[in-house]
């Protein structure tokens, strides 16, 4: 098996880009993919100092602080942004620009936030729409994680970077280090770390089950073939262990990941061709979950071993046939293979309590029935300086999508018929922008895309499997078509040294949208005696829409004192059926006063989140109150080589859950997802 994974690596090698941007003219920083003067993008992003003054315990814990997003929270570990109304796949979330997970867990234990440390990262640049083809299918969003890559000398040198944290709720540990080392013509960085939490309490004082344990590495090797060509060979491995998920019916006791990628960089071949780029990236995961710390476990002992094996490519080449002209024309691939059965040895008839004869029953359930899709694409996207105030930029894709299931449960077959082979999905989307210069501190864009989305293999091939907030078994549908998302964004921004802002407004008309509705003529397969009785059907929505806005600002003054601040809020709703969509994050508001000198900074921030009473009846959502916290946090520079943070979260202790919390599942408490009570924190950074 590993021969032959590696043996698909190697081919995919050949098709690949590392993301190559507007105006760019080093290699050495080929994974960015917002850049130059001209915004080219509704977009926004997050540093790597900004991320060390949240102190996420996981990446998607980092998404509480972006305008637009709100976060599934499943447990105390592997959390998920929602931007807008757009979720899981429905937002293009990759890794240096190229590198993509698929989760191996049909519950999503294991999201692409959990296979990367927080620590490691050196910024998140967020695309808010379907507004560039270059990087796969993008139906609501693009997140690239760039994560940090070694000091570039022209001397040999050596730098490196320890961080040691501590939090009271939870007796959370963390522990990371890094060492780089390169000159002009290599470089060479690795890094580790290990997360250690236990059960954090809640305002009310109620213990809430959240624990996990992680460690990682990761490794980067590059070498400068010339002054204009580079490669880059990357190997990062994560393992979770004991990680407590009380929003799911099961708790993961391993999950081990592996992500092997390749880059290659060309830059100013000739007058026409600036770059020529490939990129190549092969990962799986192994995830193992249970139900042994569960209420029902003395009925069934559950476990599910499954996996999830991704590998794609991209070749690109960025031409220049006149000076403000740049035009990027390319293909990409991407596949995701799933496989794992549960087994259940039944003790006890849950239907009537009764114990069953020694030895126990035996069944075992197909969670993935051995399926796979895979997208090749093709796109053109053009961006063009018509003069010193407007821009244009111009894409379009070409997507062709497939699915196959190669060991269907005979349940399925009979409900779809023998022959599930997959028909080919032929989709386009494309874009195009507006970025006009109203002087040299505002700047008026208009965008328009249209992106796409194949459906995922939870949507098309899942059978039977309690996959949702609600009660409800779930089984897929192999003959969904792709979901579309036509939108409209139209965003104001002032640059200046004390005032800056962002206004984007934005409205999305949906088709095909992809949910999931009882079906009466599809019965509940496991525990048939409890209600619901029947199943739902993942089915397309005809038609769907979503408008909202976002708001951001900056102001400094008195020299060393700032304020920021934000608002957002998100309006969709589900035509077919009147009813909001789901999982929409409600209006909410973070401001941040901040004190910042040479060696001492501090920072004072009120997070506000209203009610949430848009709710889905059909997805059995419920309403939520609205709340508000309180953090602060003092860092002091001892010297260029050290320096310490210390913090308080939640200081008055409030009581709250985000709307998008999952509630406890298969817990001897029914209760809601209550997030950490008030929270020390100490880390302290040594550097050399």
């Amino acid at each position: 098996m590993m021969k032959k994974n590696i043996l698909k690596l190697l081919l995919f090698l050949l098709i690949f880009n590392t993301a190559n941007l507007y105006g760019q003219k080093e290699i050495k920083i080929a994974e960015i993919l917002i850049s130059g003067e001209k915004n080219e993008y509704p977009e926004s992003e997050i540093s790597a100092e900004q991320i060390e003054l949240i102190t996420p315990r996981d990446i998607g814990d980092i998404f509480k602080s972006i305008a637009g997003f709100g976060v599934i929270k499943r447990g105390g570990y592997a959390m998920e942004p929602v931007f807008r109304s757009f979720k899981m796949e429905q937002l293009n979330m990759m890794f240096d620009g190229s590198l993509k997970m698929s989760p191996a867990c049909p519950n999503r234990m294991d999201p692409n936030t959990t296979h990367v440390n927080p620590g490691e990262i050196e910024k998140i640049e967020i695309v808010k729409g379907p507004y560039s083809v270059r990087y796969g299918q993008t139906m609501g969003g693009i997140i690239n994680i760039i994560t940090k890559r070694p000091h570039y000398t022209e001397k040999l040198e050596f730098h490196g970077e320890g961080v040691l944290g501590y939090e009271t709720n939870g007796d959370g540990k963390t522990g990371r280090m890094a060492l780089s080392t390169g000159n002009n013509k290599f470089d060479f960085f690795v890094t580790g770390g290990i997360k250690d939490y236990g059960n954090y309490v809640s305002g009310s004082g109620q213990e809430i089950a959240s624990s996990f344990k992680n460690y990682d590495y990761a490794t980067k090797f590059g070498l400068n073939l010339t002054s204009n060509q580079r490669i880059k060979l990357s190997w990062r491995q994560s393992f979770a262990r004991d990680v407590l998920h009380a929003a799911l019916p099961m708790d993961t006791e391993t999950d081990e990941s592996s992500a092997l990628t390749f880059d290659y960089s060309a830059q100013k071949i000739n007058d026409l061709i600036f770059s020529i780029n490939l990129k190549a990236y092969y990962n799986d995961i192994d995830h193992l979950m249970s139900n042994t710390l569960r209420p029902n476990y003395n009925g069934v002992h559950a476990v599910t071993p499954v996996v999830s094996t991704s590998y794609g490519g991209k070749f690109e080449i960025g031409l220049s046939p006149t000076e403000n002209n740049l035009v990027y024309v390319g293909a990409d691939y991407n596949y995701i293979a799933k496989d794992g059965s549960r087994t259940r040895d039944v003790y006890i008839n849950a239907c009537n309590g009764m114990p069953v004869p020694d030895p126990p029953r035996v069944f075992v359930d197909k969670v993935w029935q051995n399926s796979n899709t895979s997208v090749l694409g093709f796109f053109v996207e053009n961006k063009n300086d018509l003069n010193e105030k407007l821009s244009l930029n111009l894409g379009i894709r070409l997507d062709l999508s497939q699915s196959e299931i190669l060991d269907p449960e005979e349940d399925f077959l009979n409900l779809y018929g023998s022959d599930l082979s997959s028909e080919t999905l032929v989709d386009m989307s494309g874009m195009i922008s507006l970025n006009y210069s109203l002087n040299d501190q505002y700047n008026m864009q208009l965008a328009v895309g249209r992106g796409v989305r194949a459906p995922k293999i939870t949507e098309r091939y899942i059978n039977h499997f309690s996959v949702g907030v609600d009660a409800y078994e779930y089984v897929g549908n192999p003959f969904l078509t792709s979901e579309k998302n036509n939108q409209v964004d139209l965003t104001l921004t002032k640059a200046g040294e004390i005032f800056t802002f962002q206004a984007n407004v934005f409205y999305s008309y949906m088709t095909d949208f992809i949910s999931a509705y009882v079906d009466t003529t599809i019965n509940k397969k496991f525990l048939a005696c409890n209600p619901p009785a029947n199943a739902k059907r993942y089915e397309n929505i005809d038609k769907a829409t979503q408008y909202g806005f976002e708001f951001m600002l900056s102001y400094k003054f008195m020299n060393y004192w700032s304020v920021d601040g934000n608002i957002y809020y998100t309006h969709a709703q589900n035509h077919d059926v009147d009813q909001p969509l789901e999982e929409i994050p409600p209006l909410s508001s973070i401001i941040s006063i901040n004190y910042k000198k040479k060696k001492l900074f501090g920072a004072l921030n009120t997070r506000l989140v209203a009610a949430q009473n848009r709710v889905s009846e059909s997805f059995d959502e419920s309403p939520s109150p609205s709340f508000g916290t309180l953090d602060l946090k003092i860092g002091y520079k001892l010297s260029s080589y050290l320096d310490f943070d210390l913090g308080v979260n939640n200081i008055f202790d409030a009581n709250y859950y985000e709307h998008l919390s999952r509630p406890y599942k298969n817990m001897t408490e029914p209760s809601d997802f209550f997030e950490p009570g008030r929270n020390f924190l100490i880390t302290v950074r040594a550097k050399f």
